[in-house]
C-alpha cells in the first residue's frame, strides 16, 4: 500500500489555518487561563498568605522606619525628663558656677555659644559622654529659667554649620567636636577683644 503525503493544496490551507487566514474564517481566540496565582500557590513553601505577605513587605518595611524613628525619639525624651531629675538645686548652682566666668568674658551671649558650653558641662560635670539631644538642651533652659530659644535642635545645627561646634546628629544626639570641647574649656574663659582693646 503507498503511503498518503498531502498535497500542496492541503499543506498551504493547513498552514492558513493555523495563522487563521482561510478563507475569512479566522480561528477565535482562545482564552487561557492566568496560571501565575496558580504557580505561585502550587509552590509547597508558600501559602497564599505568604503571597499577600510579599506584596505587603515594603510597606512594613516603612512602617519600621517610622517604627525606629518613634522609639529614637522616645528614648531622648526619656533622658530629657531622666535629666530634668538630675538638675538638683547643687547642680544648678554648680552649672551657674560654669557659667559665669564665661559669660563675664561675653561668650555667653550667642545661642551656639551656651549650647557648646552648657554640652561641654553635661560631658564634664553629669558624664553625659554621648552627645546632647535637643530635648536636653530645652530641658536646661527651661529649668535654668534662662530664655529659650524657639527650636533648640535649630541652635544646635547652628552651632554645628556656622561655628563647628558640634559633629553631625546620631541617634537623636550630637557631640562635641575639637572645635567646640575647646572653645568651651578654654577660650570662654578668655576675654573677649574689642576694637578699642586691639
Amino acid at each position: 500500500m503507498r503511503p498518503h503525503f498531502p498535497t500542496s493544496l492541503q499543506c498551504v490551507t493547513y498552514q492558513n489555518n493555523c495563522r487563521g487566514e482561510d478563507d475569512g474564517r479566522r480561528q477565535p481566540p482562545v482564552d487561557l487561563p492566568d496560571t501565575r496565582e496558580s504557580e505561585q500557590l502550587d509552590d509547597p513553601g508558600r501559602s497564599a498568605s505568604g503571597v499577600a505577605a510579599a506584596r505587603r513587605r515594603p510597606a512594613r518595611r516603612r512602617a519600621t522606619t517610622k517604627a525606629s524613628g518613634a522609639r529614637r525619639q522616645s528614648d531622648t525624651e526619656q533622658a530629657a525628663e531622666a535629666l530634668r531629675e538630675k538638675l538638683t538645686d547643687d547642680m544648678q548652682s554648680k552649672l551657674e558656677e560654669y557659667v559665669d566666668p564665661r559669660k563675664e568674658n561675653g561668650h555667653f551671649s550667642s545661642k551656639q555659644d551656651q549650647a557648646a558650653i552648657i554640652a561641654m558641662f553635661l560631658e564634664e560635670t553629669m558624664g553625659i559622654s554621648e552627645g546632647i539631644s535637643a530635648q536636653e538642651l530645652g530641658v536646661i533652659y527651661d529649668v535654668m529659667g534662662w530664655h529659650e530659644p524657639g527650636n533648640p535642635r535649630a541652635v544646635i545645627n547652628n552651632a554645628r554649620e556656622r561655628n563647628n561646634y558640634f559633629r553631625g546628629w546620631s541617634g537623636g544626639r550630637a557631640k562635641l567636636t575639637a572645635t567646640g570641647r575647646n572653645f568651651a574649656r578654654h577660650d570662654a574663659l578668655q576675654a573677649t577683644t574689642t576694637g578699642a582693646d586691639k
